[in-house]
């Protein structure tokens, strides 16, 4: 039973005339898969929009939100921009050479992606409000439950959850104040890295304070936290009524906030910049694959997976921006459209009807996974500062090699690390 919901994206033939698919003359028709989307940000677009091109068009997006759009449906914040030249925040197969900056507006790069989901007629594909609650592997297919209550199989999942979804929340003590007071170039060393090391110490000389630019100086290398580009940040600390305060906070009241001085700094609103959780990934998100495996559970420590596009023991699915995507040091369109690529690969092999069900194999796993954490240590990520990029087991989980490496390793699968069921095996 499919879902539905409403769009406020229209609808159009143009991407469609674009749509390549089918078996030629004498060849064995290809099969159509029936694939769920979860979640209709930039990498759900971006995979909705390749199956049409595919030729795939049994395909549905579940969107927990009312909107399509993502993060950039979410925040609307004053000033909010993308930390990426805008030249790289479009697909491949939908430039946009309308950009109005060099770092996009929110409220723009939000408009594209609705015009793209429009392009690709993906509002009768939508169903929004509508949360995926949990995922079985059953009888050789996945059987999605929403939060309502429906159920529907598909033969494919993408988990197109995003990498920035939920927030981090103060410690604890400062939460119970809030709830009462407000009502609730970076994996080696090189020249890169020092030219753009370099260009971060110049632009703090624009503060011309001397004691303000030793305060605002860091105490770890530029790059171990992830860098915001942006030219108006230090310039605004020359303003009356702007002021720097690092003293640490001792507690919340209804007054403002107390910092650990003693002081008291009253205030009207405080504004929680204390970022995402980067490894919670689909969470709260439920799935079960082969022998009653639970995702919460093999994920209980850190998330890992599989070249950052799939699972061992979680046949047919694929996950956009998954664990250990290069996110930190690339366009996530990019990372996306690679990891799409990837995907369509394998999923064609069971359009051709040479496996069933498809799933990385433990050793494969492994191997992945030892050679990312001997390449760790190299990085500018592990020079000693805390960051979204340190996981629960204190070590950073980003992609610590370069972004070619990552498109190199997706170019196309490697069976032999695959384990591919025929129809007639069990799985």
């Amino acid at each position: 039973m499919d879902s539905s919901g409403n769009s406020h994206s229209g609808g159009s033939d143009d991407a469609l005339g674009a749509v390549a698919g089918g078996a030629s003359a004498g060849e064995t028709p290809l099969r159509s898969p029936r694939v769920a989307i979860i979640g209709a940000g930039m990498s759900g677009i971006a995979m909705a929009a390749k199956l049409r091109l595919a030729g795939i068009e049994s395909f549905r997006i579940y969107e927990k939100c009312d909107q399509l759009g993502g993060t950039w449906r979410a925040n609307t914040y004053p000033g909010l921009t993308c930390d990426i030249p805008s030249r790289y925040y479009s697909y491949t197969f939908a430039p946009n050479p309308d950009w109005s900056r060099v770092y996009s507006p929110g409220r723009e790069i939000w408009s594209y992606l609705d015009r793209v989901a429009g392009e690709f007629a993906l509002a009768d594909r939508l169903s929004l409000g509508t949360e995926v609650s949990e995922g079985h592997w059953l009888d050789g297919r996945w059987r999605l439950r929403t939060s309502r209550g429906e159920e529907a199989d598909y033969d494919f999942i993408i988990t197109a959850a995003g990498a920035l979804v939920h927030p981090v929340k103060p410690d604890r003590a400062w939460q119970l104040q809030v709830e009462r007071t407000l009502g609730r170039a970076t994996v080696k060393p090189g020249f890169a890295r020092w030219w753009i090391s370099t260009a971060c110490r110049l632009h703090l000389r624009s503060l011309r304070d001397r004691s303000l630019r030793e305060r605002f100086t860091p105490g770890y290398q530029p790059m171990c936290k992830r860098l915001i580009m942006g030219t108006g940040f230090y310039s605004q600390f020359k303003r009356p009524n702007v002021e720097l305060v690092d003293a640490g906070i001792e507690r919340i009241e209804p007054r403002g906030i107390v910092t650990r001085d003693g002081r008291v700094h009253e205030l009207d609103v405080i504004v929680l910049a204390t970022g995402f959780d980067a490894h919670a990934y689909m969470k709260p998100l439920e799935l079960v694959g082969r022998d009653g495996v639970r995702l919460s559970e093999l994920w209980d420590g850190e998330p890992f997976g599989y070249r950052s596009v799939a699972v061992p023991g979680f046949p047919n699915m694929f996950t956009l921006l998954g664990p250990h995507s290069p996110i930190g040091n690339q366009s996530i369109c990019t990372v996306s459209e690679t990891q799409i690529e990837f995907a369509l690969a394998l999923i064609d092999i069971w359009r051709r009807g040479g496996a069933e069900a498809m799933w990385p194999t433990a050793h494969a796993t492994e191997r992945f996974n030892s050679e990312l954490r001997a390449a760790v240590p190299h990085t500018i990520w592990a020079s000693g500062c805390m960051s979204w990029y340190i996981g629960k087991d204190g070590v950073p989980h980003p992609w610590p090699w370069t972004p070619e490496r990552h498109r190199e390793m997706l170019a196309q699968p490697l069976l032999e690390e695959w384990e591919l069921a025929p129809s007639s095996v069990p799985v």
